[in-house]
């Protein structure tokens, strides 16, 4: 049944459209901020930890790359596709990052 078949005017009907798209579009917004948040408290405690000591990592610019450094131990973290990246970095970061020569 159309909005005109159950007694409402155009004016009502153009309301009724622009808040039924607004509820949507602000239903949407909620469900992502949602998804947000709970993507962030599923890191939980281990985010940014290290794995040997329990240190905080702090993320460090190594030849354009940003690698995880621990605070403690001196542990060095790479994510996914890191380490091609710093194997294709100039000057041998690789060496140098491992104490290399």
């Amino acid at each position: 049944m159309s909005l005109s078949e159950q007694g409402y005017n155009e004016l009502e009907r153009v309301f009724h459209e622009k808040d039924a798209a607004w509820l949507q579009e602000r239903r949407a917004r909620l469900d992502a901020d949602r998804k947000s948040a709970a993507a962030k408290s599923a890191r939980g405690a281990h985010w940014m930890v290290c794995p040997k000591c329990g240190s905080g990592l702090k993320e460090e610019n190594f030849h354009g790359v940003m690698i995880d450094r621990c605070g403690g131990c001196g542990g060095i973290y790479l994510d996914r596709g890191e380490f091609e990246l710093l194997e294709k970095a100039q000057h041998g970061g690789l060496r140098r990052l491992f104490g290399g020569r």
